[in-house]
């Protein structure tokens, strides 16, 4: 019993990793690629008045067909359940998701099993007020698959997007944000995962000679 509840706990190990380590849907995953130690799973940054940092954002296709992303900053808002959320696409950027600006575009194309690391850039105004903001880095289709049809010649397309929460404080004394001390995250996510399975199947091995030599 004690062995079975072993071999469960590495099992929810493993998807306790995927459901930490990256946002996804529909295959698709986003990821900063060298996590904070804070808020791993965000970004976040300590600037000045007139400041600039750089980050990077790892996409991952796990897929076997190609797909087209849109890649964007945004500002966020509080939506009807009083929930912090990323704005869209064709909403107005006026605070963080105007600072962020995509050095490469916003369009990209994943091939099957692909992951790229897209670099942006953040840059305070100077005349920016000495305060915390939030925004994001959301992530879609460019060209949802999923439509709903409602009537002859007319649909409704749906499109699901995931985003990366961005937390910026604006201050004259920033202080450095601590990074994790970990291999990019397609590296340690894929150890991690190789070295797990490794000790499921040595527990399962273990298990089948203790029952053959009871049996004997």
């Amino acid at each position: 019993m004690k062995t079975q509840h072993f071999i469960l706990s590495i099992i929810s190990s493993i998807l306790l990793l995927n459901n930490a380590s990256a946002l996804s849907f529909g295959g698709l995953s986003i990821i900063p690629t060298y996590p904070n130690e804070k808020l791993p799973e965000y970004f976040s940054f300590e600037l000045k008045p007139g400041e600039s940092n750089e980050e990077f954002a790892t996409l991952t296709n796990q897929t076997n067909d190609i797909v087209d992303v849109l890649l964007y900053p945004v500002d966020t808002t509080i939506n009807s359940q009083n929930n912090l959320v990323l704005e869209g696409h064709d909403d107005s950027r006026d605070q963080v998701g105007k600072w962020i600006t995509m050095p490469d575009g916003e369009e990209y194309t994943l091939n099957p099993k692909e992951s790229k690391v897209i670099k942006f850039i953040i840059s305070i105004p100077q005349d920016a007020e000495k305060r915390d903001y939030t925004g994001g880095i959301a992530m879609e289709r460019k060209n949802p698959n999923g439509s709903k049809e409602l009537q002859s010649g007319a649909t409704i397309k749906t499109n699901t997007r995931v985003g990366i929460k961005t937390f910026v404080k604006v201050t004259d004394n920033p202080q450095p944000v601590a990074k994790l001390k970990i291999t990019p995250p397609n590296e340690w996510t894929k150890y991690y995962l190789y070295f797990s399975v490794g000790i499921f199947v040595i527990v399962v091995i273990v298990i089948i000679t203790k029952n053959f030599k009871k049996k004997k």
